[in-house]
């Protein structure tokens, strides 16, 4: 596609978005995005004149512009991709962006990429842009399929935030291979330490979303929680099925759909299981499952597994009779 087709269709997003935001004139009224009214205006402005901005006759207007250009600029057209047709979804992937875009503190994060003109080479610019969209993406997807219902507010992104900062923690003392291999990849490619240090953190939470959820509802620390969800997937060999589907090609929107339900299914098995397993103070999984499940259950669900395993599956029906076997094992416990 020519350059002048992408400006079009960028045109088309922003324009469509915008128009979807403004209809939800409710939405733009709450205070937690005031901030889009404000970034309009040049410092002095909003200085001077801050306190009655809100009382601008366009104010849901420049609100609705101000974030449709930020979220096309910033992920591309495929955002609008993300909610389905008509049911709320796109609002919902908006607030979860907004909300996650804040908490990761992403605006310093690309401040510091664009910072790298002329020091390293536009692509690889381009590519650490991408990894931080790509996490963004990711909880977004989290978000919507839990219906988190997150907004971008004060109290919900300086609660995120702490969680992030122990998560982060947790991360440091148990720093993987991938993750020093991650930070020397991109000092390697010119980043400095510290830009290069935060971007391979951000890289390697993937999980932090689901993990921060499990730490408000149990009580318990990253660490505890971390090997418990760690133990249930080796045992049950999530890691693997979890990686097949993330290699399945998305044609189209039914097939990410169902991948998207797949992959938020298999998180809540997983944390329903890490639950329980910490409730009854477990020492690991395999003795858990053999104390508490159904044992047809869990030998049907190994024996599916084994099946999946073997034939290499060209359509997404064995892994949802896999995912609906993985279900029978935690749920009937």
């Amino acid at each position: 596609m020519t350059r002048p087709e992408l400006a079009v269709l960028m045109s088309a997003a922003k324009m469509y978005l915008t128009q979807q935001l403004e209809s939800k004139t409710d939405k733009l009224a709450k205070p937690c995005y005031e901030h889009y009214l404000q970034v309009y205006f040049p410092a002095e402005f909003r200085e001077q004149f801050g306190a009655h901005l809100s009382g601008h006759p366009l104010a849901h207007e420049i609100k609705a512009t101000v974030i449709s250009n930020a979220l096309i600029n910033q992920c591309g057209c495929g955002f609008l991709s993300l909610g389905d047709n008509g049911n709320g979804q796109l609002m919902a992937y908006v607030d979860a962006y907004l909300t996650f875009d804040k908490i990761l503190q992403a605006e310093a994060l690309r401040d510091a990429i664009y910072c790298l003109d002329n020091s390293i080479p536009a692509e690889h610019q381009y590519r650490l842009l991408l990894e931080l969209e790509q996490t963004l993406s990711e909880f977004c997807h989290w978000s919507v399929a839990h219906k988190a219902g997150l907004h971008p507010d004060c109290e919900t992104i300086n609660t995120y935030r702490r969680l992030l900062d122990d998560y982060r923690g947790y991360l440091e003392q148990h720093a993987s291979d991938a993750l020093v291999a991650k930070i020397q990849h991109y000092q390697a490619e010119g980043a400095p330490k510290s830009l290069a240090e935060s971007l391979a953190l951000i890289s390697q939470c993937a999980d932090f979303p689901f993990m921060a959820l499990l730490v408000n509802e149990t009580g318990q620390d990253f660490v505890r929680i971390g090997l418990t969800v760690h133990d249930v997937r080796k045992t049950l060999n999530i890691e693997d099925i979890t990686r097949q589907l993330a290699q399945t090609p998305l044609r189209d929107y039914w097939v990410r759909a169902v991948c998207t339900t797949l992959q938020a299914d298999i998180e809540r098995y997983t944390a329903l299981l890490a639950k329980q397993i910490l409730y009854h103070e477990a020492d690991n999984c395999a003795g858990y499952l053999q104390r508490h499940a159904d044992q047809a259950a869990l030998k049907r669900y190994r024996k599916i597994y084994l099946e999946n395993s073997k034939t290499n599956p060209v359509n997404l029906l064995a892994y949802v009779v896999l995912v609906r076997a993985l279900g029978d094992v935690v749920v009937i416990m």
